[in-house]
This record gives structure tokens, sequence and C-alpha cells, in this order.
């Protein structure tokens, strides 16, 4: 066996045998490559929402092929992989990646991705008609409990998807001023 390898321990190589004090001829030569494994990083655009685009990315090394495992075990290969619909049981936790250059495998590297799956699409209710110009009018905008997702927050739009409440964390958003 050859000791501690280094790059240039390359080249040609041949054998001879010895029995009894008698040397064979060399054997014909054989080309032998020693290569040097590549070191990649990666990252992703993590945490992203169920179905916006998952981005992954390794270090682009030149002439190397990429292999990406997923949380769910697919194979997936390419440099910068990408996910048009991230979907959270596919796609969170970690994927695998890593680069061959010449017959050499950089280390694994383990990259924590997180897709966050989307809340409830909620109900929304009103105690209209609302008169304007009486005293007191006031319109409730309100999303009932039983479509309400625990620890959110909600931005209420107009007609025209003008923000008329924005970050609102409770269920009931009160107007009362009103342009007649």
């Amino acid at each position: 066996s050859i000791g501690e390898l280094s790059i240039n321990d390359g080249g040609e190589y041949s054998v001879v045998v010895n029995i009894d004090g008698c040397d064979s001829r060399p054997s014909g030569t054989i080309p032998v490559a020693v290569n040097i494994a590549p070191e990649i990083m990666a990252s992703s655009n993590s945490p992203v929402c169920e179905g916006d685009q998952l981005e992954l990315e390794a270090d682009l090394i030149e002439n190397a092929t990429y292999e990406w495992i997923t949380p769910s075990d697919q194979m997936v290969s390419g440099a910068s992989p990408t996910f048009i619909a991230a979907d959270p049981i596919l796609h969170s936790g970690t994927f695998r990646v890593k680069a061959i250059v010449d017959g050499c495998a950089s280390p694994e590297i383990a990259l924590e991705v997180e897709v966050n799956a989307l809340p409830q699409v909620p109900m929304a209710v009103n105690n209209g008609p609302i008169c304007i110009g009486e005293e007191d009018a006031e319109l409730r905008l309100a999303v009932p409990a039983v479509t309400a997702t625990t620890g959110a927050t909600y931005t209420w739009y107009d007609k025209d998807f003008n923000i008329v409440g924005e970050n609102i964390p409770n269920l009931v958003h009160t107007l009362d001023n009103f342009d007649e």
C-alpha cells in the first residue's frame, strides 16, 4: 500500500513479481489519477410558504455533477435545483448534497429546509348593511372563530383590494369613518 497520497502521486504505475529472489519483467503501465475531493457549501431561500418556489444552491464547481437527496428520499441533480411549488410534506426537513469531480465526491452537506403550510382560508362576515349618516354607524368585519387560525394576524381589504386594516391580531375589525 502507498502511504499518504498527494496530487503529485498521479502518473504511470507498473508491478514486478519477486519469488525466491527472481524478478519478473515489469507489467505494462497503468495510469493512476490522484484527484482532490471537492468541498462545497449549500444554502436555500428557506423558510418558504407552501406553494412558493423553493431554491437550493451549492457552490458552483467547474466539471462537477451534483447529487441532492430530498427529505422524501428523491434524487435531484444540478448545482441549484428549484421546486416550483414547495410542499411541506415533501420538502421540509434535511436535504443532503454532494459534488463529484473526476470521480471524487465531496463530503455530504446537510441543509435544513422549512416549508410552512398555508393557513386555512378564513370566512369573513360583517354586521351590514351599514347606514352612513346614522349616529354611531359602524362596520364590524369579523372572522368566525371556527375558521380562525391560532396565532395569526389578519389583513382586511376593501373591494378595490386597498388595505383597510393591517396586522390585526384579533378576529374583529371595526370601521367607523365613512365617506358619503
